[in-house]
């Protein structure tokens, strides 16, 4: 049975599952799809009739090849990126938001800010106060709460809107 060209055909269709699924879940730019490629190539070759003696070596043929074809997009897709290594709530770093429920109006107090769409609980590194409406740039996230830090500095005026 496993001297069967079609039984390695299975197996190199199952290895391109894997590795297409791999890719679309996992972060990043076509790191699992040059193996995707070169198992559903292997699959080929087996489905031929010809067995694994000639199926691996097109898999890794295959598989280098589109690596290799790949990276330049990959390169480039990752350089357009605002944060190519946030993943998760550590996307937020270094992007700004702004301040809708005042922080640091008691000492050590938290306000909320909204970053993007989404609303979050916020502390400041120096624990100075940033009145609502202010634009903050985030500097960390640490659990479930953002460091941030103002953009700008003058709290003697309010923010245009508010007055």
């Amino acid at each position: 049975m496993i001297d069967e060209p079609y039984f390695w055909a299975v197996v190199w269709l199952a290895v391109t599952a894997g590795f297409g699924i791999g890719e679309l879940t996992m972060a990043g730019t076509f790191f699992l799809l040059p193996f995707a490629a070169g198992g559903l190539a292997a699959a080929i070759v087996s489905l031929l009739g010809l067995g694994l003696m000639f199926s691996f070596p097109v898999f890794l043929l295959v598989s280098f090849a589109a690596f290799l074809g790949l990276r330049p997009l990959s390169r480039r897709l990752d350089a357009t990126m605002p944060n190519p290594i946030g993943i998760g709530s550590s996307r937020l770093v270094g992007i700004e938001g702004t301040v809708i429920e005042e922080i640091g109006a008691v000492a050590g107090g938290s306000g909320q800010v909204r970053v993007g769409t989404e609303d979050w609980r916020a502390d400041t590194a120096t624990n100075a106060r940033i009145p609502v409406g202010h634009q903050i740039r985030v500097l960390e996230v640490r659990g479930t709460r953002l460091i941030v830090e103002p953009t700008v500095v003058d709290f003697g005026h309010e923010p245009p809107g508010l007055a």
